[in-house]
């Protein structure tokens, strides 16, 4: 753990604030009530925004990502890299799986639980209606970003990347698809996930291991 919060302390910091604020905010407001505050604050333009910002949370632009990733760092890293963003993803949908299908399967998305009629919806935007916690795309999206940070452990890079992670929650909540306790779960989910993968490729005997390289 201390070698990753070496590498990426700026990217667990931030995290961890927003978190925080999230939890507060959970304290002192009601899960309807917080939730119909977001859904108060729609305009056009952040609409558009929104639903094409989302979709980096989705399992396809994270695959897209990995694979980006596996061949920009093969010459350095070689199957360590493949392993690990594998490993990441893998333990990504079967944990989200496990919380939304098992443990929490009850649990309604805001438009079960608050009412169609109760909320402004974006348009063309497809809306689930069950299995609302944790929300997967805000795990897949700080899960994938803490990867991203960690290949590029730049402090600017760390910001961006927790910048945007942050913004795929947030359009979760923004599109009607979660309520903020299910988005800042999902963050906690995807440092979680992203630990895993990172204890799992460190234990692998690799010649080349991207965990063991500059003494990490």
């Amino acid at each position: 753990m201390k070698s990753v919060l070496k590498r990426i302390p700026i990217f667990f910091i931030l995290t961890l604030l927003l978190m925080l604020i999230g939890g507060v905010i959970l304290l002192l407001s009601t899960k309807i009530g917080g939730h119909l505050v977001v859904n108060s604050t729609h305009t056009p333009f952040q609409d558009e925004m929104f639903y094409w910002i989302t979709h980096c949370g989705d399992g396809l632009f994270v695959i897209a990502g990995i694979l980006l990733l596996s061949i920009l760092f093969w010459k350095k890293y070689k199957y360590s890299i493949v392993i690990m963003s594998s490993v990441n993803l893998i333990i990504v949908g079967a944990l989200v799986a496990f919380f939304k299908q098992v443990v929490y399967a009850d649990a309604a998305r805001p438009i079960a639980f608050i009412g169609r009629d109760k909320l402004y919806l974006v348009p063309d935007a497809f809306i689930n209606l069950a299995n609302s916690f944790p929300s997967g795309h805000t795990t897949a999206a700080f899960s994938f970003f803490a990867l991203v940070a960690f290949l590029y452990p730049k402090n600017w890079i760390q910001i961006v990347c927790v910048l945007t992670a942050a913004l795929i929650g947030y359009s979760r909540m923004y599109l009607s698809q979660h309520f903020l306790e299910d988005v800042v779960a999902g963050a906690g989910l995807g440092l979680i996930c992203f630990m895993l993968s990172y204890w799992f490729v460190k234990a692998l005997p690799l010649k080349v291991n991207l965990t063991r390289q500059n003494n990490l």
